[in-house]
Protein backbone atom coordinates (compact mmCIF):
# COMPACT_ATOMS: atom_id res chain seq x y z
CA UNK A 1 0.00 0.00 0.00
CA UNK A 2 2.78 2.44 0.91
CA UNK A 3 4.67 1.55 -2.26
CA UNK A 4 1.56 2.08 -4.39
CA UNK A 5 1.03 5.47 -2.76
CA UNK A 6 4.64 6.48 -3.48
CA UNK A 7 4.26 5.46 -7.11
CA UNK A 8 1.08 7.50 -7.51
CA UNK A 9 2.78 10.56 -6.02
CA UNK A 10 5.83 10.05 -8.23
CA UNK A 11 3.67 9.81 -11.36
CA UNK A 12 1.78 12.97 -10.38
CA UNK A 13 5.03 14.90 -9.90
CA UNK A 14 6.77 13.80 -13.09
CA UNK A 15 5.54 16.63 -15.32
CA UNK A 16 6.11 19.47 -12.81
CA UNK A 17 9.61 18.17 -12.02
CA UNK A 18 10.48 17.74 -15.71
CA UNK A 19 9.44 21.36 -16.17
CA UNK A 20 11.87 22.42 -13.43
CA UNK A 21 14.71 20.51 -15.11
CA UNK A 22 13.96 22.18 -18.45
CA UNK A 23 14.04 25.62 -16.79
CA UNK A 24 17.51 25.23 -15.28
CA UNK A 25 19.54 26.58 -18.25
CA UNK A 26 17.52 29.82 -18.18
CA UNK A 27 18.36 30.61 -14.53
CA UNK A 28 20.69 33.54 -13.88
CA UNK A 29 22.51 31.74 -11.06
CA UNK A 30 22.58 28.00 -10.25
CA UNK A 31 24.22 26.47 -7.17
CA UNK A 32 25.41 22.90 -7.71
CA UNK A 33 26.46 20.12 -5.36
CA UNK A 34 26.53 16.33 -5.21
CA UNK A 35 26.68 13.62 -2.55
CA UNK A 36 27.01 9.87 -2.51
CA UNK A 37 23.96 7.61 -2.86
CA UNK A 38 23.25 3.88 -3.12
CA UNK A 39 20.96 2.19 -5.66
CA UNK A 40 20.52 -1.53 -4.94
CA UNK A 41 23.70 -1.35 -2.88
CA UNK A 42 25.76 0.08 -5.75
CA UNK A 43 27.50 3.43 -5.67
CA UNK A 44 25.61 6.33 -7.23
CA UNK A 45 25.42 10.11 -6.84
CA UNK A 46 22.63 12.47 -5.93
CA UNK A 47 22.96 15.91 -7.54
CA UNK A 48 21.25 19.19 -6.71
CA UNK A 49 20.89 22.27 -8.91
CA UNK A 50 19.42 25.25 -7.07
CA UNK A 51 18.48 28.75 -8.13
CA UNK A 52 16.72 31.40 -6.05
CA UNK A 53 13.29 29.93 -6.85
CA UNK A 54 13.71 26.31 -8.02
CA UNK A 55 15.77 23.25 -7.12
CA UNK A 56 16.23 20.08 -9.12
CA UNK A 57 17.52 16.75 -7.77
CA UNK A 58 18.72 13.79 -9.83
CA UNK A 59 20.26 10.42 -8.96
CA UNK A 60 22.93 9.34 -11.44
CA UNK A 61 25.28 6.33 -11.45
CA UNK A 62 28.26 8.56 -12.22
CA UNK A 63 29.86 11.66 -10.78
CA UNK A 64 31.11 12.87 -14.17
CA UNK A 65 29.95 15.67 -16.43
CA UNK A 66 27.41 13.54 -18.30
CA UNK A 67 24.50 14.80 -16.20
CA UNK A 68 25.63 18.40 -16.77
CA UNK A 69 25.66 17.84 -20.52
CA UNK A 70 22.17 16.35 -20.43
CA UNK A 71 20.70 19.18 -18.37
CA UNK A 72 22.55 22.17 -19.79
CA UNK A 73 23.42 21.17 -23.35
CA UNK A 74 26.27 23.32 -24.65
CA UNK A 75 26.66 25.30 -21.45
CA UNK A 76 24.95 27.63 -19.02
CA UNK A 77 24.15 31.26 -19.90
CA UNK A 78 24.23 32.50 -16.31
CA UNK A 79 26.59 31.77 -13.42
CA UNK A 80 27.18 28.40 -11.75
CA UNK A 81 28.41 28.34 -8.14
CA UNK A 82 30.36 25.18 -7.39
CA UNK A 83 33.35 23.66 -5.68
CA UNK A 84 36.39 22.66 -7.75
CA UNK A 85 35.29 19.10 -8.60
CA UNK A 86 36.59 18.36 -12.10
CA UNK A 87 33.14 17.67 -13.63
CA UNK A 88 32.20 21.32 -13.18
CA UNK A 89 34.92 22.35 -15.62
CA UNK A 90 32.16 21.64 -18.17
CA UNK A 91 31.27 25.29 -17.51
CA UNK A 92 33.77 27.96 -18.55
CA UNK A 93 35.49 29.90 -15.71
CA UNK A 94 33.88 33.08 -17.04
CA UNK A 95 30.48 31.59 -16.08
CA UNK A 96 31.43 30.19 -12.68
CA UNK A 97 31.96 31.27 -9.11
CA UNK A 98 34.16 29.01 -6.99
CA UNK A 99 32.90 28.42 -3.47
CA UNK A 100 34.97 30.55 -1.11
CA UNK A 101 34.17 28.30 1.85
CA UNK A 102 36.33 25.64 0.19
CA UNK A 103 39.03 28.16 -0.70
CA UNK A 104 39.13 29.34 2.91
CA UNK A 105 39.51 25.77 4.18
CA UNK A 106 42.37 25.19 1.75
CA UNK A 107 44.15 28.35 2.89
CA UNK A 108 43.67 27.29 6.51
CA UNK A 109 45.07 23.85 5.66
CA UNK A 110 48.21 25.39 4.12
CA UNK A 111 48.72 27.61 7.16
CA UNK A 112 48.19 24.75 9.64
CA UNK A 113 50.50 22.38 7.73
CA UNK A 114 53.47 24.63 8.59
CA UNK A 115 55.09 23.97 5.22
CA UNK A 116 56.76 26.37 2.84
CA UNK A 117 53.43 28.01 2.00
CA UNK A 118 52.35 28.57 5.60
CA UNK A 119 53.87 32.04 5.98
CA UNK A 120 52.62 33.49 2.65
CA UNK A 121 49.18 31.83 3.10
CA UNK A 122 48.53 33.48 6.46
CA UNK A 123 48.07 37.05 5.13
CA UNK A 124 45.94 35.63 2.29
CA UNK A 125 43.67 33.99 4.85
CA UNK A 126 43.42 37.21 6.82
CA UNK A 127 42.65 39.19 3.67
CA UNK A 128 39.99 36.65 2.68
CA UNK A 129 38.27 37.06 6.04
CA UNK A 130 38.34 40.85 5.60
CA UNK A 131 36.81 40.32 2.16
CA UNK A 132 33.88 38.52 3.76
CA UNK A 133 33.47 41.38 6.22
CA UNK A 134 33.32 43.80 3.30
CA UNK A 135 30.81 41.53 1.58
CA UNK A 136 28.50 41.58 4.59
CA UNK A 137 28.81 45.37 4.78
CA UNK A 138 27.80 45.52 1.13
CA UNK A 139 24.87 43.14 1.67
CA UNK A 140 23.58 45.42 4.44
CA UNK A 141 23.57 48.30 1.93
CA UNK A 142 26.25 50.29 3.75
CA UNK A 143 28.57 50.48 0.72
CA UNK A 144 27.98 50.41 -3.04
CA UNK A 145 29.15 47.66 -5.38
CA UNK A 146 31.75 50.05 -6.77
CA UNK A 147 33.11 50.54 -3.25
CA UNK A 148 33.12 46.77 -2.72
CA UNK A 149 35.14 46.29 -5.92
CA UNK A 150 37.60 48.96 -4.79
CA UNK A 151 38.05 47.43 -1.32
CA UNK A 152 38.71 43.94 -2.64
CA UNK A 153 40.97 45.00 -5.53
CA UNK A 154 44.25 44.80 -3.54
CA UNK A 155 43.41 41.26 -2.38
CA UNK A 156 42.76 40.15 -5.95
CA UNK A 157 46.25 41.29 -6.90
CA UNK A 158 47.98 39.79 -3.86
CA UNK A 159 46.17 36.45 -4.28
CA UNK A 160 47.40 36.24 -7.87
CA UNK A 161 50.97 36.92 -6.71
CA UNK A 162 50.55 34.25 -4.00
CA UNK A 163 49.32 31.73 -6.58
CA UNK A 164 52.12 32.44 -9.04
CA UNK A 165 54.68 31.91 -6.27
CA UNK A 166 52.96 28.68 -5.24
CA UNK A 167 53.02 27.24 -8.74
CA UNK A 168 56.70 28.06 -9.06
CA UNK A 169 57.82 25.95 -6.07
CA UNK A 170 57.87 22.17 -5.55
CA UNK A 171 58.25 21.72 -1.78
CA UNK A 172 54.66 22.41 -0.68
CA UNK A 173 52.11 20.35 -2.63
CA UNK A 174 49.10 21.90 -0.87
CA UNK A 175 50.23 25.39 -1.83
CA UNK A 176 51.01 24.32 -5.39
CA UNK A 177 47.66 22.57 -5.87
CA UNK A 178 45.57 25.50 -4.65
CA UNK A 179 47.69 27.93 -6.68
CA UNK A 180 47.12 25.98 -9.88
CA UNK A 181 43.38 26.12 -9.38
CA UNK A 182 43.39 29.84 -8.58
CA UNK A 183 45.25 30.56 -11.80
CA UNK A 184 43.29 28.06 -13.89
CA UNK A 185 39.92 29.32 -12.70
CA UNK A 186 40.90 32.95 -12.17
CA UNK A 187 37.69 34.49 -13.65
CA UNK A 188 35.66 32.29 -11.30
CA UNK A 189 37.41 33.37 -8.10
CA UNK A 190 35.93 36.87 -7.74
CA UNK A 191 32.90 36.85 -10.04
CA UNK A 192 30.62 37.54 -7.06
CA UNK A 193 32.26 40.94 -6.59
CA UNK A 194 31.03 42.26 -9.92
CA UNK A 195 27.91 40.27 -10.91
CA UNK A 196 24.55 40.93 -9.28
CA UNK A 197 22.92 37.92 -7.62
CA UNK A 198 26.12 35.85 -7.35
CA UNK A 199 27.13 34.71 -3.87
CA UNK A 200 30.74 34.00 -2.78
CA UNK A 201 29.83 30.55 -1.41
CA UNK A 202 27.76 27.54 -2.41
CA UNK A 203 25.84 27.69 0.85
CA UNK A 204 22.41 27.43 -0.81
CA UNK A 205 23.30 24.26 -2.70
CA UNK A 206 24.72 22.69 0.45
CA UNK A 207 21.63 23.67 2.48
CA UNK A 208 19.29 22.24 -0.13
CA UNK A 209 21.12 18.90 -0.23
CA UNK A 210 21.08 18.36 3.56
CA UNK A 211 17.55 16.86 3.64
CA UNK A 212 18.74 14.36 1.02
CA UNK A 213 21.66 13.40 3.26
CA UNK A 214 19.24 12.78 6.15
CA UNK A 215 17.01 10.71 3.84
CA UNK A 216 20.04 8.65 2.80
CA UNK A 217 20.99 7.97 6.41
CA UNK A 218 17.54 6.65 7.27
CA UNK A 219 16.81 4.77 4.03
CA UNK A 220 20.31 3.65 2.98
CA UNK A 221 19.45 4.74 -0.57
CA UNK A 222 17.01 3.23 -3.06
CA UNK A 223 16.53 -0.20 -4.62
CA UNK A 224 15.11 0.55 -8.06
CA UNK A 225 14.86 3.11 -10.83
CA UNK A 226 11.31 3.85 -9.72
CA UNK A 227 12.46 4.42 -6.14
CA UNK A 228 15.20 6.79 -7.30
CA UNK A 229 12.66 8.70 -9.41
CA UNK A 230 10.37 9.06 -6.38
CA UNK A 231 13.20 10.38 -4.21
CA UNK A 232 14.38 12.83 -6.88
CA UNK A 233 10.87 14.15 -7.54
CA UNK A 234 9.96 14.52 -3.88
CA UNK A 235 13.22 16.32 -3.07
CA UNK A 236 12.78 18.60 -6.08
CA UNK A 237 9.21 19.43 -5.12
CA UNK A 238 9.95 19.99 -1.43
CA UNK A 239 12.99 22.23 -2.05
CA UNK A 240 11.26 24.24 -4.76
CA UNK A 241 8.16 24.76 -2.63
CA UNK A 242 10.37 25.85 0.25
CA UNK A 243 12.18 28.37 -1.97
CA UNK A 244 8.88 29.93 -3.05
CA UNK A 245 7.07 29.77 0.28
CA UNK A 246 4.54 27.19 -0.98
CA UNK A 247 3.07 24.65 1.45
CA UNK A 248 4.31 21.25 0.28
CA UNK A 249 1.16 19.33 1.23
CA UNK A 250 -1.01 21.82 -0.65
CA UNK A 251 1.04 21.34 -3.81
CA UNK A 252 1.02 17.55 -3.47
CA UNK A 253 -2.76 17.58 -3.07
CA UNK A 254 -3.20 19.69 -6.20
CA UNK A 255 -0.79 17.51 -8.20
CA UNK A 256 -2.49 14.26 -7.15
CA UNK A 257 -5.96 15.62 -7.81
CA UNK A 258 -4.98 16.81 -11.28
CA UNK A 259 -3.33 13.47 -12.02
CA UNK A 260 -6.37 11.46 -10.93
CA UNK A 261 -8.77 13.64 -12.93
CA UNK A 262 -6.57 13.72 -16.03
CA UNK A 263 -6.16 17.50 -15.76
CA UNK A 264 -3.04 19.60 -16.48
CA UNK A 265 -0.65 19.40 -13.50
CA UNK A 266 0.20 22.44 -11.38
CA UNK A 267 3.50 24.13 -12.14
CA UNK A 268 6.49 24.43 -9.81
CA UNK A 269 7.83 27.40 -11.77
CA UNK A 270 7.29 30.82 -10.19
CA UNK A 271 4.56 32.94 -11.70
CA UNK A 272 5.52 36.28 -13.20
CA UNK A 273 3.45 39.32 -12.44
Amino acid sequence: TVQACCERVSDALKAPVDEVAAALPAQDVVHMDETGWKVSGKRAWLWVFSSATIAYFAIDPRRGRGILERLFGDGHPGTTITDRWSAYSFFSPERRQLCWSHLLRDLEGIVDAMGLGSAPAKPMLEAALRMFSDWHVFRRGEITRAELVERIAPFRISLRVFAEAGVGQKKDSKWRGLSRDIIRYQPAVFRFVEVEGVEPTNDKGERDIRPAVLWRRSSQGTRSEAGSAFVSRMLTTAATCRSQGIRLLDFLERALTAHQLGQPPPSLLPTRD
